[in-house]
């Protein structure tokens, strides 16, 4: 289980949790994913784009394939180095993390983007079991957005 902090890299915490996945959908040769389906948090990939928006304690996400109506997209993942669970590290890491690797991605600076980052941090009891993934997404906001934000420099 991973927390969703979302916001202009700001964190925010709600309740709520969610059952792992024994059957995630399809990928193509380059790893996309071909269908809707639930997806794990640990086994989100790069480039990834989920429907879900909601904020808080998750353990899966609703994977389409980009090309659909989606919420955010997995435009950066990075391990964090830390050897103790220290919630306000990782967060800092992870705020680090996305806003130098959105300005990559997207083209332009987060502070002078209309779009919406959020991310996916370890929590105690995954950090335990050597969770150390922090995964970068990005979205429209309330609109829901349909292809790569890669480039999309706004």
């Amino acid at each position: 289980m991973r927390k969703l902090l979302a916001g202009v890299l700001v964190a925010v915490t709600l309740g709520g949790t969610a059952c792992a996945i024994a059957n995630e959908p399809e990928r193509d040769e380059q790893g996309q994913v071909k269908e809707q389906g639930d997806v794990s948090i640990f086994h989100l990939r790069l480039g990834d784009c989920t429907q879900d928006a909601s904020l808080g304690l998750v353990s899966n996400v609703g994977a389409v394939p980009c090309d659909q109506e989606h919420a955010y997209e997995v435009f950066a993942v990075a391990q964090y180095q830390g050897d103790t669970y220290d919630a306000a590290k990782i967060d800092s890491f992870a705020q680090e993390v996305c806003a130098a690797e959105f300005k990559t991605f997207v083209g332009r600076d987060v502070s002078d983007s209309v779009l919406d980052v959020t991310y996916l941090t370890p929590t105690a009891d995954s950090f335990g079991r050597d969770d150390r993934e922090v995964a970068c997404l990005v979205g429209s906001g309330a609109a829901p957005t349909t292809g790569s934000l890669r480039g999309a420099d706004r």
